[in-house]
């Protein structure tokens, strides 16, 4: 199963390709009001829900899916990748895609830099970011998306996933 949207960036023979776009004109905007905590810190940062992903090694990961029978969501990004970072910023804190991943999930961010790394995305046939993988606990892939994905389409593609391979 494979889902492919248009916007991703591509890596071919180890070559990495930024995407190209027009400066956007700079606005001035005011700062946003938030409240601040007795310790002096903003808690805006704690009402934003977003994909909880976890800070484990990968088999670590895979061991826990297969000890709670669920599927890891792997999202395979990197630091240079617009449409990672408008991921980052759009869809991993939406409302409903947060609520749904945190409870259907094991959620892994894999930054495909560093040699393990780049094994690790290989294994799984990355070759443009970002990259949305689904595996079992076996390491067995059940699903990928290419590029980016708004929050309803990586709701939608969770949905089927679980919906054909299972997991609580």
């Amino acid at each position: 199963m494979l889902f492919l949207p248009m916007f991703a960036c591509q890596m071919e023979s180890g070559q990495q390709y930024e995407l190209k776009r027009a400066p956007l004109k700079k606005q001035k905007k005011s700062p946003p009001k938030t409240k601040s905590s007795p310790n002096g810190q903003s808690n805006r940062a704690s009402k934003t829900p977003k994909i909880q992903f976890v800070n484990h090694d990968f088999e670590e990961v895979l061991a826990q899916a297969k000890q709670e029978d669920k599927v890891v969501f792997v999202d395979v990004y990197t630091d240079w990748c617009y449409p990672c970072k408008k991921m980052d910023k759009k869809v991993f804190t939406n409302n409903e895609a947060a609520s749904f991943y945190n409870k259907n999930f094991i959620n892994y961010k894999l930054n495909a830099k560093g040699q393990v790394n780049k094994k690790l995305a290989r294994r799984y046939g990355v070759r443009a970011y970002p990259t949305l993988v689904y595996v079992n606990g076996d390491g067995e892939q059940l699903g990928s998306s290419i590029g980016y994905i708004d929050a309803k389409q990586l709701v939608d593609f969770g949905k089927e996933i679980l919906r054909d391979f299972g997991g609580k």
